[in-house]
């Protein structure tokens, strides 16, 4: 993101990482890169530098969708720019109903109950090594309620609270399901709101989002 979370002071987020990472801030400065996160540079009383990233339950890209509904023009930046937008026209109270849903479950969320998650577990992102199986690809690690992983998953969570003490919120394996379908969304809306040119990354991207429409945004 290009500018600091307005609800987030840098006091509160030096206090947070001293309480919960032990984190000593000698200073903290806001790093205007990437979008969908919020990220500092932290350097820490013996002088180390940290990268710090926030992401609550932000969607990247979800203002790209958010103008698409309110029918903000888009120039004929490709070939499914037009497309794109009378398919997203034509779901807009479907699509509006589904992020009011999400906000209305991220409003009522328990942030206190943050685990590290790992974001995808799934198949592909495990391989089996002579020390049995292992979960990689971190890079879109988390401290998150445990409902993120959980809900692609699937099944029953018995073993999960037996083995954790942690019982599951329903609530939130629906506003993880329910994220995952938006931020589908919203990264295609963008990727047609922007320069394309038709190539096969875009033609797979379209018909992944008109099937995502067009199956009722399951």
């Amino acid at each position: 993101m290009l500018a600091p979370p307005e609800d987030l002071p840098e006091r509160t987020l030096t206090a947070a990482l001293g309480a919960s990472w032990r984190l000593a801030v000698a200073s903290i400065e806001y790093l205007a890169v990437g979008f969908g996160s919020h990220h500092w540079l932290v350097v820490d009383a013996g002088g180390t530098r940290w990268f710090v990233t926030v992401d609550d339950f932000q969607v990247p890209h979800r203002d790209a969708l958010q103008a698409a509904l309110a029918g903000e023009h888009v120039a004929e930046c490709g070939p499914y720019a037009a497309s794109a937008a009378r398919l997203i026209a034509g779901a807009a109270e479907p699509i509006g109903a589904l992020l009011a849903r999400y906000d209305e479950l991220v409003a009522g969320a328990d942030r206190s109950r943050a685990v590290l998650t790992h974001g995808e577990p799934h198949p592909g992102n495990t391989l089996r090594t002579p020390a049995g199986w292992k979960l990689i690809d971190w890079d879109t690690a988390l401290l998150a309620p445990p409902e993120r992983d959980l809900w692609l998953l699937g099944g029953d969570h018995a073993a999960y609270t037996a083995a954790t003490g942690v019982a599951v919120v329903p609530e939130m394996l629906e506003l993880y399901r329910l994220r995952w379908a938006i931020a589908d969304l919203s990264i295609d809306v963008d990727r047609f709101r922007r320069p394309h040119g038709g190539n096969a990354d875009d033609k797979e991207s379209w018909e992944l989002l008109r099937s995502l429409v067009e199956r009722g945004l399951t």
